[in-house]
């Protein structure tokens, strides 16, 4: 078995554990990569994505190993092993964890946990991970007005959207919220249309378009068009990405880029012209992505984090309150920190609880 085979396997692997996208994220986030597998006997047992990223956090950079900032990854194992080896098996890993970031002098591990793996949709999934039972992880993040906030003892209120789509449209369209079917059904008067182009020729160039218009109104940076041409190329033979679109009257105005294994699906990106916005064109998008997931066999669809507990009128609170509006449930985003040089991060939280108390 190899390491992508595993992956398949795993009831904790998914897409964000295969090799090939580990690659694209040591590129795209000038991290390097330091992932390592458990070997048993001559056969491979459990795969770690780890990388060490040099993350700018205001007045210094930080250091930091991890196993995924944004999309979170975690230790996957072989699906036949038993409680005793898994425990011995989590025990190394973590273990060798900790070693690599003493080696490289670490300031900060951070570790998660991937919210759509079958283990983590079952019964059998763990709030409280190992890493902060015995490996004295705290639990949590924390986010200020722009972002990451890291600091010893602080943490956001922050949960998933994860839509869960064994409902049916009716229902499903039922629990969106009002203004969402408002502008859904604004959309539909004015003639959107939706169509899946991700076998298209011109599907990465309407992408990149769109995505410029887009960043012209929001200020973001957008990655070049390699990167979407990246991320086809990896997922599209094994019928794991979908690029769809929004048009209206003949013109692509709004595009989305959804990945999808083991019947769940992740919102990777979306774009929109922003001259179309006031005819809701984004909401229109997003609810025939969970319509067009539904029909193709997913039952899970994760829009991303929201943040309940921030000021309603902080930058990252307004960015992901849109994913709110789809009838999702939330489900905790279990990730921690273990802070090797807690020192560094006083100014940090000083600055945050300074900000917090004056918003209330």
């Amino acid at each position: 078995m190899d390491w992508d085979d595993l992956c398949n396997q795993s009831p904790r692997g998914w897409i964000f554990h295969t090799k090939g996208w580990i690659q694209l994220e040591t590129v795209q986030s000038s991290s390097k990569d330091v992932s390592f597998g458990i070997v048993k006997e001559g056969r491979l047992v459990a795969v770690m994505p780890l990388f060490i990223s040099n993350l700018g956090l205001g007045p210094f950079v930080e250091l930091l190993v991890h196993n995924g900032l944004h999309r979170h990854t975690g230790l996957a194992w072989a699906p036949d092993l038993g409680a005793s080896e898994i425990k011995t098996i989590q025990n190394l890993a973590l273990r060798r964890v900790l070693e690599i970031a003493h080696e490289v002098d670490a300031d900060r591990v951070y570790l998660g946990e991937q919210n759509l793996t079958k283990e983590s949709l079952s019964p059998a999934r763990q709030e409280i991970p190992l890493w902060v039972t015995e490996f004295g992880f705290q639990m949590g993040n924390c986010f200020g007005t722009q972002g990451l906030v890291p600091a010893p003892g602080l943490a956001s209120t922050v949960v998933d959207q994860i839509v869960v789509l064994t409902e049916t449209e009716e229902k499903l369209f039922a629990s969106l919220t009002k203004t969402c079917r408002y502008a859904v059904r604004t959309a539909l008067s004015a003639g959107f249309q939706f169509s899946d182009l991700t076998s298209g020729g011109q599907c990465l160039a309407e992408y990149h378009r769109l995505a410029t218009l887009s960043a012209k109104r929001t200020g973001e940076a957008i990655p070049a068009i390699d990167y979407f041409e990246t991320i086809r190329d990896l997922l599209l033979p094994l019928k794991r990405c979908s690029f769809i679109f929004a048009s209206l009257s003949g013109q692509n105005v709004g595009a989305a880029i959804l990945l999808h294994a083991k019947e769940s699906a992740y919102y990777f990106a979306g774009v929109s012209d922003p001259s179309y916005l006031s005819q809701g064109v984004n909401d229109f998008l997003q609810w025939k992505a969970i319509a067009f997931l539904k029909d193709t066999g997913s039952c899970h669809y994760r829009l991303g984090p929201y943040f309940p507990g921030l000021p309603a009128d902080w930058p990252v609170a307004k960015v992901t309150r849109f994913k709110s509006k789809f009838g999702a449930r939330p489900f905790s985003i279990i990730q921690g920190s273990k802070f090797l040089k807690p020192k560094r991060y006083a100014r940090l939280a000083q600055e945050y609880v300074t900000r917090l108390c004056s918003e209330l």
